[in-house]
């Protein structure tokens, strides 16, 4: 079913994260402790800076997050990372509950998206 904008779907819970780790067998429960306290920041971050919790799950939503709460504690982001690991983690349950996130990473531009327009007959001459 797909998702009115008007009325988004509320987020997933614990327990939904935790069910979906437990069917893809990708999460182990030591981890899902961890991701989970991530994802606790995640959405005080967002609740916070009134962002859009679904749409900040993105790879360059997550290193923002990441910047912004390595600044407030005075850590260098670079040893942060679980926290990325975990909000795609997060994405994922998204994914699995049909509530289409974001893609993780923005498409790679292909050297083509350099060139512009060209001219008419112009890939005849080559």
């Amino acid at each position: 079913m797909p998702i009115n904008p008007e009325f988004p779907s509320p987020a997933p819970t614990t327990e939904d994260m935790l069910r979906v780790w437990r069917a893809d067998h990708c999460v182990q429960e030591q981890s899902a402790a961890v991701y989970l306290q991530w994802i606790r920041r995640f959405r005080a971050y967002c609740a916070q800076l009134a962002l859009d919790e679904r749409a900040e799950l993105t790879r360059a939503g997550a290193q923002r997050f990441i910047v912004w709460y390595a600044r407030r504690r005075h850590l260098d982001a670079q040893r942060l990372r679980l926290a990325r690991t975990a909000l795609y983690a997060l994405s994922r349950v998204y994914q699995v509950l049909g509530q289409s996130p974001p893609g993780w990473q923005a498409p790679q531009l292909q050297p083509d998206d350099f060139t512009g327009p060209q001219p008419v007959g112009a890939h005849q001459q080559q």
